[in-house]
């Protein structure tokens, strides 16, 4: 499918950082740049896909993120958390 070439590209977007935080890729203007037109391009084919299976994509992101509140209550969140910490640089 041409979302996961989409999404590949925004990966590769990152490929020779070094874990960066968010902070750290925004003052990068070039590569926000980048970013945001892979990131748009990503956006643009869940979009599309949603509309021709005829999801309601609001509904299901909703869903989603109450389905994520009851998987992960606080303290396992902050655990996560924790551990990806870790690993960012």
């Amino acid at each position: 499918m041409a979302i996961s070439v989409e999404a590949n590209e925004l990966l590769e977007t990152f490929l020779w950082f070094d874990n960066p935080d968010s902070a750290t890729v925004a003052s990068d203007d070039e590569t926000m740049r980048a970013v945001e037109e892979e990131l748009a391009d990503v956006i643009i084919y869940a979009l599309g896909l949603a509309n021709e299976l005829d999801i309601d994509i609001l509904a299901a992101v909703e869903a989603k993120l109450d389905e994520n509140d009851e998987r992960f209550d606080p303290e396992t969140s902050e655990a996560i958390t924790a551990e990806l910490d870790k690993w960012q640089r």
